[in-house]
């Protein structure tokens, strides 16, 4: 039997767990070749919304309406790579590193800061990247939907699949 690995997430067989996200492999990304998306100054936490401006840097605050949202995957790799920032207490890319942004999947596992109820709206903090399943003012709404509440701070499953109108 697997255990946690060394964030403490268990693994699941049909796909990969990374810093806490879990992503299926039926999963939409931000088009570019692996290299055209690199984590901007200070980092970029894992798990959370990413915003990437023209020239391909990605920040966890959006800077421009004009730029693309998605959620934060790591590509891999050791301490090199990926810090724990005690600020924000996540996972983060260090600056100038390759990501992956995710704009849609049939599955992926995030931490809710508030937790929220099933198929709730999933907005991004565009100062931070949290993810949050209830609106509040300055929030901006995504496509994803909650379908698996896991409480506060819990691993919850949100999806873009089967939105309802």
């Amino acid at each position: 039997m697997l255990g946690p690995n060394a964030l403490g997430v268990l693994p699941r067989a049909e796909g990969v767990v990374l810093s806490g996200v879990y992503y299926n492999r039926a999963s939409s990304l931000i088009a570019g070749g692996e290299a055209s998306l690199i984590a901007g100054a200070g980092g970029v936490s894992i798990g959370r919304f990413g915003w990437a401006d023209a020239g391909g840097s990605v920040l966890n605050a959006r800077s421009s309406s004009s730029d693309r949202i998605g959620l934060v995957l790591n590509q891999g790799g050791d301490w090199r790579r990926v810090f724990w920032d005690e600020t924000t207490r996540t996972w983060k890319i260090r600056e100038g590193m390759n990501l992956t942004l995710m704009t849609g999947a049939m599955g992926a596992y995030v931490r809710l800061d508030g937790g929220g109820d099933y198929n709730a709206q999933i907005y991004a903090d565009p100062v931070d990247g949290r993810v949050v399943a209830a609106y509040a003012d300055g929030l901006e709404p995504t496509r994803w939907r909650l379908v698996r509440p896991r409480g506060p701070n819990g691993l919850s499953l949100i999806t873009t699949w089967n939105n309802p109108p």
